[in-house]
């Protein structure tokens, strides 16, 4: 390269000359790799390049060039008055083999609504500007050497078949929420076989699933980003992103930012990086305002609505609605209420095990029947001993007559009444098939089914009678009268006013099929492997996360405080589990197992610890994490995160304190310095 680091004088006395730029055979020869390098000219400021036989216009670090005799003028303008403030003369070669690729300096192009074929240098900074509506497959860009920006100036949807014949770009900068599917081809032609996202504050969803393990997607912003498609990303230093994976088995790597890193549905690895980092297992906690539109919310979990804690056998008179529509399912009668139980899962539900347990919800959600909607359905059914169909959901008029409904027959289909009968899912016999996830969607026109997150049967959906009526485990046939109740156990029920998009379909099937352990469209559930690097990190299982009581399929922290090589409890990690249920832990320590519900212990395993949890109090745990190569002894309830309604903190002062902590839940008390007088409650 020759090389410029201050400008000559401009004009013909002190203008320098290459003598054989390209042409050392003695003749030109374009696969020669000379290059012009005045980036240094403009503190590597992008430069136009006017070409061949133009003049300058005004604009700043303009490059023109032209024919003078036997030799080629090169001329550039710094500050934009249209006069050349630096010449060099290129002796005995022709203007027209001369391109801007020759120049190690920065261009900025931009491209049209045209079809474009746009050339950059081999120097740091080119600049390729695009509005989403003008970035086409039909462009060509060849960015060149060096680390080079494809600008867009507003929202865009860049596809994988836009970026084809795009070469060499190493950053991408997005002017708006955008949606990304990346090309290995596109990746490996940057200069590091990575691309740099700079989303600033903007969403992005990303689909990086077609790169090889050589390839590499860094983000530089804050804005959220969203894998749609199991891939990898990873941030850039300094930035405190936030990642969120999809539903499949993703590899997201924060940095020494403040990272926020949230798994989904799949065995994630999950390293944060240092900085004081939040990590979720599997996404953070599902709530009534997740997705919008709910009018309903159902969950065994929380039955009074309160995080409360219901005793086993115990019966339901209202099973609160969590959605803050008010719309709580109620049972005044005593013998036909349902009782509160642990299923075959370990989870809360509720037992329909008599034969009339029912709940009634009237009027303010029997106007969903005739419009637009989507129920969601957890449970296990079971045959009816009369042998009849077993009601899941049903809607009815105020004759209590049926105007829609969803049950399982007897001989195990999953069915749609509403006035027609039709087949939802026949595929397995659904009365004995264990817990499932349905999801149903009726537009009044068209209704369709979904378990587990694979699509059924879709049907037409003609309403024959309106309805005001709700109703949970059973039908009206006639008149008030009840029957096909169902048996067995349910779980959790949603009722959302609209026909969910496929995005919110995806976020419900991910939170049930996490939180019941079912698996996601064929995908069997995962091990998450998490790693917080230095810094005091947060690590996160929420109400829709999944890990294994057994080996089988348990989530791992890879350095709990000991991000720096060696245990230390100044460190300052944390294990939040104040979202994973709603009703109060008791913390036993190395204890192990005592018979209650929602109880933790942990014991070595070798150089491992293994924290469980036992939410239905069998003594066997329903959900475990490993802590790799952490040892049991080190571990102590202020390790954790349990959320108010199961723990309490108390902090003394410098003097002589007594501290007495709550009787109900566990207790962290420090009494700082001073002769104190700690008192525990009766938990943990």
């Amino acid at each position: 390269a020759f090389i410029w680091t201050a400008l000559s004088s401009g004009g013909s006395v002190a203008r320098d000359v290459i003598a054989d730029f390209k042409m050392s055979s003695g003749s030109y020869d374009s696969s020669e790799i000379d290059r012009i390098d005045i980036s240094a000219l403009n503190s590597n400021a992008a430069y136009t390049f006017l070409g061949n036989g133009a003049s300058f216009d005004g604009t700043a670090s303009a490059v023109i060039w032209s024919q003078s005799g036997a030799d080629t003028l090169v001329q550039v303008d710094i500050d934009g008055n249209s006069s050349a403030e630096f010449e060099i003369l290129l002796s005995g070669f022709t203007a027209t083999n001369l391109q801007a690729s020759h120049f190690a300096v920065p261009v900025s192009l931009t491209f049209t609504s045209g079809t474009d074929t746009l050339t950059g240098t081999e120097a740091d900074g080119d600049t390729f500007t695009t509005s989403d509506a003008n970035f086409a497959a039909a462009d060509t860009l060849s960015a060149g050497l060096g680390s080079d920006t494809l600008i867009f100036t507003n929202a865009a949807t860049i596809t994988s078949a836009e970026l084809a014949d795009k070469t060499g770009i190493d950053v991408m900068q997005l002017g708006g929420n955008s949606t990304i599917t990346l090309s290995d081809a596109f990746v490996d032609t940057s200069d590091s076989d990575s691309v740099r996202i700079n989303n600033s504050t903007y969403t992005v969803s990303l689909d990086s699933s077609a790169l090889n393990a050589a390839r590499t997607v860094t983000i530089g912003g804050t804005g959220a980003v969203t894998l749609s498609a199991a891939g990898k990303v990873s941030a850039v230093a300094g930035v405190n992103t936030t990642m969120n994976g999809s539903s499949g088995a993703d590899t997201l790597t924060g940095n020494s930012g403040a990272d926020t890193l949230k798994g989904a549905y799949g065995g994630d690895t999950i390293s944060a990086g240092a900085g004081n980092d939040v990590i979720y297992a599997d996404g953070i906690a599902f709530t009534n305002s997740t997705v919008s539109g709910m009018k309903l919310w159902l969950d065994a979990g929380n039955v009074n609505g309160d995080n409360t804690s219901v005793a086993s056998g115990a019966a339901v008179g209202t099973w609160t609605d969590l959605s803050d529509q008010g719309n709580n399912a109620t049972q005044a009668t005593a013998d036909n209420k349902p009782t509160f139980a642990y299923g075959s899962i370990g989870r809360a539900a509720i037992a329909f095990n008599s034969d009339n347990a029912q709940f009634l919800i009237a009027d303010a959600l029997g106007t969903f029947a005739r419009s637009a909607h989507t129920v969601v359905f957890v449970g296990d059914p079971t045959l009816d001993p009369g042998g009849d169909e077993t009601t899941m959901l049903a809607w009815n008029n105020d004759s209590y007559a049926n105007s829609e409904e969803w049950l399982v027959d007897a001989s195990g289909q999953i069915t749609h009444k509403d006035g027609d009968t039709s087949v939802v899912a026949s595929d397995v016999n659904y009365l004995n098939a264990g817990v499932f996830g349905f999801i149903a969607t009726a537009d009044g026109t068209t209704a369709a089914g979904y378990v587990n997150g694979t699509a059924k049967n879709s049907f037409s959906d003609g309403l024959t009678t309106s309805a005001t009526k709700f109703s949970i485990g059973q039908e009206y046939d006639s008149g008030a009268v009840t029957s096909d109740y169902f048996n067995g156990n349910i779980y959790e029920i949603m009722l959302f006013d609209s026909v969910l998009s496929a995005s919110n379909l995806d976020i419900v099937n991910q939170y049930i099929a996490n939180k019941y352990g079912f698996s996601y469209s064929g995908i069997a559930l995962g091990a998450d492997t998490l790693t917080g690097g230095t810094g005091a990190d947060t690590f996160t299982w929420a109400n829709g996360s999944y890990s294994s009581g057994d080996s089988s399929a348990r989530d791992s922290i890879a350095d709990f405080n000991s991000g720096s090589g060696s245990f230390s409890v100044s460190e300052g990690d944390k294990i939040d589990l104040s979202t994973y249920i709603s009703t109060p832990f008791s913390i036993l320590g190395l204890g192990g197992a005592n018979s209650v519900v929602n109880q933790i212990w942990w014991a070595q395993s070798t150089n491992d610890t293994i924290v469980s949890l036992d939410t239905n109090g069998d003594n066997t745990a329903d959900f475990s994490i490993k802590l790799t190569g952490f040892t049991a002894q080190n571990l102590n309830a202020g390790d954790f995160v349990l959320g108010s309604t199961s723990s309490v903190t108390s902090t003394g002062t410098s003097g002589a304190n007594t501290i007495d902590g709550d009787s109900t839940k566990v207790n962290i008390i420090d009494g700082l310095g001073g002769n104190d007088t700690l008192n525990g409650g009766a938990n943990g």
